[in-house]
């Protein structure tokens, strides 16, 4: 005597319909983006600190002649870029993360408001054109692309529309 045994983690019913599958996994993110890398951070800490540094530098120089002043001033220019540029990556990244992950979340129900909407679409199509086939029965008369469409016909679409909702 054999006997079919499943695992208690699955059952004979059959998968759920297409309309009640539960929504498709997305791949996992990797385990640290570029705004996370703890190595970027340390480089953009660095160099605000070396930034910090050079002007406290630059403060002890106050008292040079023009030329050496203006190259001084020159070198700083390309530290203060770099440190800038630093900044905007250490505070950026946290402004932005919240902006991105709303616009997601906006765009994720305005697909599935769009699927559902394709169905319900998809299935009044159904009905209109079933209730078409039955319409030689009812007296539909059509004239050069627009249908004279009798209230019977008209009762019956609404009431297929109220179901499919």
């Amino acid at each position: 005597m054999t006997a079919d045994v499943l695992p208690s983690n699955q059952s004979n019913a059959a998968p759920p319909p297409a309309s009640q599958a539960p929504p498709a996994q997305t791949p996992a993110a990797p385990a640290t983006t570029p705004s996370q890398n703890p190595v970027a951070i340390a480089v953009a800490c660095v160099a605000l600190t070396g930034f910090g540094a050079l002007i406290i530098v630059m403060f002890s120089k106050l008292g040079l002649q023009e030329p050496a002043w203006s190259r001084a001033v020159y070198l700083l220019n390309g530290v203060e870029a770099v440190a800038f540029a630093a900044a905007g990556f250490l505070f950026g990244r946290e402004v932005n993360r919240g902006r991105a992950e709303n616009a997601e979340r906006r765009a994720d129900q305005a697909e599935n408001t769009a699927k559902d909407k394709e169905q319900e679409a998809k299935s009044l199509a159904a009905a209109v054109v079933e209730s078409a086939t039955e319409s030689s029965d009812m007296g539909v008369q059509v004239q050069a692309g627009s249908a004279q469409v009798p209230p019977r016909v008209t009762r019956m679409a609404l009431d297929v529309l109220r179901r499919s909702r």
